[in-house]
Formats: structure tokens, C-alpha cells, sequence
């Protein structure tokens, strides 16, 4: 059995990270940049761009609006505080969505 914390941390938040840093990329984000905004080495980020990273598990596609917001807020505030608000929405989303309860 995994813990509700061991399945964001493994699963869910690599592939929020990965959605995100496509979703950047489409608007023309360069790879040391998302890098940046996601705190992350470039290598990592190409290998979620390619692919090879974040297979565990698919972001639901109710939640994929989300990015784009997400993606627009840092665009316009240039802020990685809005990038850590946005990932932590999302995670709440797709843990509502997904009933991943964290009460004890």
C-alpha cells in the first residue's frame, strides 16, 4: 500500500511538472528556463519533453485547463511563487479529482 504523499510525490507531481513544462514549451519557453521556473536541471527537463520521464501516471484531461493558466500567470507576474501556488492548485485538483484523502 502507498501513502496518499508517496503517490503525489512519485506519481502525480513529476507528471504535473511534466505537463507544465510542455505546456511552456508550446508557448516558447526555452528549456534553461523552465528549468529555472521548475527547479530543475535542463537534463530533466528535456527528458520530461521527450518523454522519458513521468510515465507512473496521466494527468486527467478536466485538469488540463489548469496549465494554461498556470503557464499565463508566470508569464505575467515572472514569478516562481506563482509557478509553486499554481503546481500546488493543480495537485489539489487532481487529488480531489482522484479522492486522494490526506486526514487523518
Amino acid at each position: 500500500m502507498e501513502f496518499p504523499c508517496e503517490i503525489v510525490a512519485n506519481k502525480i507531481l513529476p507528471s504535473v511538472k511534466c505537463e507544465l513544462a510542455k505546456t511552456l514549451k508550446k508557448k516558447g519557453v526555452t528549456q534553461r528556463k523552465i528549468a529555472q521556473y521548475l527547479n530543475l536541471t535542463e537534463a530533466a527537463v528535456s527528458q520530461y519533453l521527450s518523454g522519458k520521464r513521468a510515465k507512473d501516471y496521466k494527468i486527467p484531461e478536466k485538469i488540463k485547463p489548469m496549465f494554461e493558466l498556470v503557464a499565463k500567470a508566470i508569464f505575467k507576474k515572472q514569478s516562481k511563487d506563482v509557478m509553486v501556488f499554481g503546481i500546488s492548485e493543480i495537485c489539489k485538483a487532481i487529488r480531489k479529482l482522484e479522492n486522494i484523502d490526506f486526514k487523518c
